[in-house]
């Protein structure tokens, strides 16, 4: 056992050497960073914030056209009801004509 060769921050002599106490202080607010960005639920959010915002924007833009596209689909399901109303209506009509008011 002896050299550990290229695994900075140890590497410049060549052998495992602890860090400095600078070093560690030095790389605390980067951990600190590290943590809130991965292990928090606004540090997930900030990271994948890109993300959010264009599925987001996707899936209000489907719920638009889906919202533009409800009188069509309504005009639809409701499109023969009128004449369907106006024969029922003329049948009746006629059945009284043709047994007269009882």
């Amino acid at each position: 056992m002896g050299a550990i060769k290229d695994h900075p921050p140890y590497a410049s002599s060549g052998y495992c050497t602890p860090p400095s106490a600078a070093h560690v202080v030095s790389g605390i607010p980067g951990r600190i960073v590290d943590f809130f960005l991965n292990w928090t639920l606004v540090g997930l959010i900030i990271k994948h914030w890109d993300s959010i915002k264009s599925g987001t924007v996707r899936k209000a833009g489907e719920m638009l056209d889906w919202v533009r596209g409800l009188p069509g689909m309504i005009a639809g399901y409701f499109g023969n009801f009128g004449s369907m109303l106006y024969d029922k209506g003329r049948r009746r009509v006629r059945a009284v004509r043709d047994r007269g008011l009882d």
